[in-house]
């Protein structure tokens, strides 16, 4: 079936005029496959004056049903295999030893047996799928994005785009959009210990997390506002 599927999908993309690619690094595993078609490359956007940093980080928890004294560490995307949140839940279990206070934030569904495992944990808040993720990442403190592989990680920018500090695996593009220890922080994959100790650091340091936030949400507005994305995507539909 995935031969069959890669095969079919490469067919169909070099019967396209142009590919709208959100990195050159997706471009190069494009070309990488034998597709040629034309590739231009337009940058996910964030709806800046949507996803905004909460004015009351105690209001939003409460909003959602957390404590306002709680620290939260969150993930929000479907959980699959490839996003390894196990790896996270490792992390929090350390953490979980040393703060009583501490939840895990998870907006999303996906596999079941690993929605069993983080079910059975009080401290693992799951909510499934929702339609308004903003109320969700205001209640945040940090952000954790612990995949094996990603494109741009839209996600990730809309948690940056709250003031939601991300710490995240080195891979895709939020490698270059991401600079350690200024607005996010970086821990190999699948490590669990390096990440408890990274996020350790954060929860910690109040005035680091909370300033380490602005600097995310300042490079949301700078380089991935909305605005710039329907631009371009603008400019190419009038090119045909």
């Amino acid at each position: 079936v995935y031969y069959l599927t890669r095969t079919l999908g490469i067919s169909l993309y070099n019967k396209c005029n142009l590919l709208l690619i959100p990195s050159k690094d997706v471009g190069k595993k494009l070309n990488e496959k034998g597709v040629k078609t034309r590739k231009r490359v337009v940058h996910l956007g964030v709806d800046t004056g949507k996803f905004v940093p909460s004015e009351d980080k105690s209001a939003s928890k409460l909003k959602i049903g957390i404590k306002p004294k709680t620290k939260v560490i969150g993930f929000s995307g479907r959980i699959g295999r490839e996003k390894d949140l196990m790896t996270l839940y490792k992390a929090f279990l350390r953490l979980k030893k040393e703060y009583s206070n501490l939840i895990l934030l998870i907006a999303g569904k996906g596999i079941r047996e690993q929605e069993r495992i983080l079910k059975k944990d009080k401290n693992v808040k799951l909510i499934g799928a929702v339609d308004n993720i903003v109320p969700y990442l205001q209640a945040m403190d940090i952000y954790v994005l612990p995949s094996l592989t990603e494109t741009s990680s839209l996600s990730t920018m809309e948690a940056m785009s709250c003031g939601v500090p991300p710490v995240v695996t080195r891979i895709g593009y939020p490698k270059k959009y991401i600079k350690d220890k200024v607005n996010g922080c970086f821990f190999p994959v699948k490590n669990a210990y390096v990440l408890s100790i990274k996020l350790d650091s954060l929860l910690k340091d109040d005035g680091f997390r909370e300033g380490m936030g602005e600097q995310a949400r300042k490079t949301i507005k700078e380089r991935f506002p909305w605005e710039k994305t329907v631009k371009e995507i603008r400019e190419v539909l009038k090119s045909f």
